[in-house]
């Protein structure tokens, strides 16, 4: 994040009737906040926040930060308005984005961006860190896949992720890191058999509910997809589970993650989400 803090800052309040508003909104470039909006039937006082950006995608050098504290009992769901292009880093350096959720008590929190697209040369270290009281529910997910547009098969040079899961003061109780390369992702999926692989995406739940029913949940939802490579497990400790999905094109991924996505919303709170936009992520 850059030194002089997040380009977006974002607080979620709730107010006295059980809906949520936006209390605080700070952005400056690239970013900008459309104005949110109450889509779901439950849960009712949920708020959709529709983060865009300007600048076109991730550039070399760049270091982008945004902040979202969602206050107690406050219900946000946080994307972008589509998928982020990582694009040519010709001169060796990278871009960074780093996501910081902050959930208070009893609050809901979906953070759930469309793809992470890697041109070739493309450089790119991504963080989400997210701090979650005990009794809060949070729901993150990312995704990538690559793309030369000339068709030649060139690739990223390289993609650095991690996610961390804790309690405020506390060490992570779930941490996910990976840092691997172009070359190194396509020898991988190449292997995958029967269905060839390439769209990657990881989706993370924490909440006051049985692990167990929750990973059963996104394994259910996830075996009904066809063409999919995808695990699921429970987070130790805590009520929480996660699933990875390897899918051979960004359709099968995106049905995968939306499938994911509604059965754990569904099983969190008995109604299934409505569409966010139209770019058929979710």
């Amino acid at each position: 994040m850059s030194r002089d803090g997040p380009q977006a800052a974002l607080r979620f309040e709730r107010d006295p009737s059980g809906r949520t508003f936006l209390a605080r909104q700070f952005t400056t470039y690239p970013f900008f906040c459309a104005t949110p909006f109450h889509l779901d039937r439950a849960p009712r006082g949920m708020l959709t926040a529709i983060l865009q950006s300007s600048a076109g995608g991730l550039y070399e050098g760049e270091r982008l930060g945004v902040a979202i504290d969602v206050e107690s009992g406050a219900e946000a769901h946080v994307a972008p308005q589509g998928a982020t292009v990582a694009h040519a880093m010709p001169h060796g350096g990278e871009a960074h984005h780093e996501v910081k959720i902050r959930a208070a008590a009893g609050s809901l929190v979906e953070y759930l961006p469309d793809p992470l697209i890697l041109l070739p040369t493309a450089s790119v270290r991504s963080r989400v860190e997210v701090v979650a009281e005990p009794d809060a529910t949070v729901i993150v997910g990312d995704a990538f896949l690559t793309h030369d547009p000339a068709g030649r098969g060139r690739r990223f040079r390289r993609l650095a992720g991690e996610l961390s899961l804790r309690r405020p003061g506390q060490t992570p109780f779930a941490l996910d890191r990976f840092d691997v390369t172009g070359d190194a992702v396509r020898t991988a999926w190449s292997q995958l058999v029967p269905y060839p692989c390439a769209a990657q995406a990881g989706l993370w739940v924490c909440a006051p509910r049985a692990a167990d029913d929750l990973a059963a949940a996104l394994r259910d939802a996830l075996d009904g997809v066809s063409g999919l490579h995808a695990g699921t497990s429970t987070l130790p400790g805590v009520g929480g589970a996660m699933a990875r999905l390897l899918a051979p094109d960004t359709a099968t991924l995106a049905s995968g993650f939306r499938a994911a996505w509604r059965a754990l919303r569904l099983t969190l709170t008995g109604v299934a989400p409505a569409s966010r936009h139209p770019s058929g992520w979710l």
